[in-house]
């Protein structure tokens, strides 16, 4: 049958979601996993690709299993995982069902604090500077990202995207003025390679006035890249989230 399994993961000590060789990635970790309880080799299917060092929390993934391996097989699975991966729920789904392809959005939020907060380390990124953000022009920034569909100047180099298209659903920054921080949520029905850690890059530079509103604006118009692109660390990004048909 298949099954649509739900799991959490710190990134920091992996390369990433996907399969990788020579590299410990989450997928690879939990394929081993699951073959050795299964004594059988299997392959799963992720909702999507994450960078190295990114985090999740209710990332998706399906994979087939014979009748009778449901039985017991989540705690079974914790049990024989690293502690910083949790697969927290199982679901059967039509054999027809995949994981990546059938997925209408998902959603990622960023994290960026301006305290110095040990209990943040490696889940939010430390903005020096913090204190001088303009959050009005990083929020027109924000809303900005959801009028355009093409995103050239937001995509890494070194690519396989054959489209730069992504319909933008929702781009918002929360700010938390008591605690000094930021939250980042941008949902979409795809993401290019570290599209999210360079627009998260981007507003950080708007409301440091080191980029303007007018030069994002003609970037997305003329599809050019920034003259200084900035990537956000990876720590303070996590995939939160995916949805699909009838959820």
């Amino acid at each position: 049958m298949n099954y649509l399994f739900t799991v959490d993961f710190m990134g920091t000590r992996y390369s990433g979601w996907q399969v990788q060789p020579g590299e410990r990635t989450v997928q690879g970790v939990l394929e081993e996993k699951m073959s050795m309880i299964l004594r059988a080799p299997i392959s799963i299917i992720g909702c999507g690709r994450t960078d190295a060092g990114v985090h999740a929390r209710g990332y998706a993934f399906s994979a087939e299993l014979q009748p009778g391996d449901e039985k017991d097989f989540l705690y079974h699975l914790n049990a024989v995982l690293p502690a910083d991966i949790a697969v927290k729920e199982m679901e059967p789904k039509p054999g027809d069902f995949h994981a990546r392809f059938d997925a209408l959005s998902r959603l990622y939020v960023y994290h960026i604090h301006g305290k110095k907060d040990p209990f943040l380390t490696g889940t939010s990124w430390y903005l020096k500077g913090y204190e001088k953000l303009d959050f009005d022009r990083m929020r027109e920034a924000s809303l900005l990202i959801s009028k355009y569909e093409n995103f050239y100047p937001f995509c890494k180099s070194g690519h396989d995207a054959k489209t730069y298209r992504c319909v933008i659903m929702d781009s918002r920054l929360v700010i938390d003025a008591a605690s000094s921080t930021i939250s980042y949520h941008i949902k979409a029905n795809r993401f290019l390679r570290g599209m999210v850690r360079l627009i998260t890059g981007m507003l950080v530079q708007v409301g440091l006035g080191q980029v303007s509103i007018e030069e994002v604006s003609e970037a997305l118009e003329r599809q050019k890249r920034l003259a200084k692109p900035l990537s956000a660390p990876a720590h303070g990004l996590f995939f939160s989230g995916v949805k699909y048909p009838n959820d």
